[in-house]
């Protein structure tokens, strides 16, 4: 009997070797602007995230800038996972959410069409701005998805 041979399709690839060490990589350069955001994957990924209660408080005395944006990060990682199960309409209002751990709970959405310069947006650091501008194109996306075009624009 012949051994097997595992042929190769057009759309199955060969395993890249270097795949993890070049995506590790980007990550360690990322971490170098965003450093606040290393401990996210493991707070996303722990199935008791009650474990990281210490950490959180402790961060939202001493760092109140860097717990934002980890606050805000969880929440819309959570948006994503609603999204790539088909749920826009839960993972937009997720998305919200993440947004308001920024902007605050009294900011008010939907905004006027093309407003984006509203005042509580103009006044974030360069992170927070990032992070709220992702939060709105996620539930942008999660409209279209929905087929709700016109309420992109309130995005």
């Amino acid at each position: 009997m012949a051994p097997a041979t595992s042929k190769s399709t057009p759309d199955s690839q060969p395993p890249d070797p270097d795949k993890n060490e070049k995506k590790s990589v980007v990550l360690q350069k990322a971490a170098a602007f965003r450093p606040e955001l290393t401990a996210l994957d493991a707070i996303c990924i722990a199935s008791d995230r009650s474990v990281f209660a210490d950490f959180l408080s402790l961060m939202h005395e001493t760092q109140p800038l860097s717990h934002r944006l980890i606050v805000c990060n969880i929440d819309k990682y959570e948006g994503n996972e609603l999204y790539k199960k088909g749920y826009f309409e839960l993972a937009r209002a997720k998305y919200l959410v993440a947004a308001k751990k920024i902007l605050g709970e009294e900011f008010r959405f939907p905004i006027a069409p093309r407003c984006v310069k509203v005042n509580e947006y103009m006044k974030l650091e360069w992170r927070e701005m990032m992070d709220v501008a992702a939060c709105f194109n996620n539930m942008a996306q999660c409209f279209i998805k929905e087929g709700n075009i016109r309420e992109v624009s309130f995005c």
